[in-house]
């Protein structure tokens, strides 16, 4: 789905909005491109990228591979699948914070650091290094070998644990 608008603030001062409510199977793999507005992703299990210059993106109900980079916005992620070895999960933002939730069972290389916030990643522990305004936290969950990489620059990471999916 691709739409041009014309700018804000145009001859005759209208703001326009549009809301998109995209379908797709299940198991079907999407990339979303943005530049400004809020990106909810709910029950896809293909996999998932997203890049936008300005958004909060929540993920829901997802599984796969999650990537999302956005300049400036905050990023959710609930991760209802075990990570298998080489599922990854990539989340990036200069500005705002992540919040993934991974399922119990999952095992995972986790690179984690914030350069002004705190990282907590309490929940499968892994402790975290503080200095003076940055924080990161690496280290391997059950000898796992999918990738967990959660970057921020200024804000917080938080990694939390979901209940076992049920087979």
């Amino acid at each position: 789905v691709e739409t041009t608008l014309p700018a804000e603030g145009t001859a005759q001062g209208v703001l326009l909005s549009v809301d998109y409510v995209v379908r797709a199977p299940y198991d079907a793999a999407v990339n979303i491109q943005g530049v400004r507005g809020n990106i909810r992703v709910v029950n896809l299990h293909g996999g998932i990228k997203v890049n936008s210059a300005v958004a909060n993106v929540t993920c829901e109900g997802v599984g796969g591979d999650v990537e999302v980079v956005v300049d400036s916005g905050n990023i959710v992620v609930k991760h209802t699948q075990t990570l298998k070895d080489d599922t990854v999960v990539r989340c990036e933002t200069n500005t705002g914070n992540i919040n993934v939730a991974l399922p119990e069972g999952s095992g995972f290389e986790l690179d984690a650091s914030t350069l002004a916030g705190r990282v907590n990643s309490d929940a499968f522990g892994v402790p975290a290094e503080e200095g003076p305004v940055w924080s990161s936290a690496m280290g391997t969950v059950d000898k796992g070998r999918a990738r967990v990489t959660l970057h921020v620059g200024a804000g917080n990471v938080a990694l939390e644990r979901l209940p076992r999916p049920s087979q």
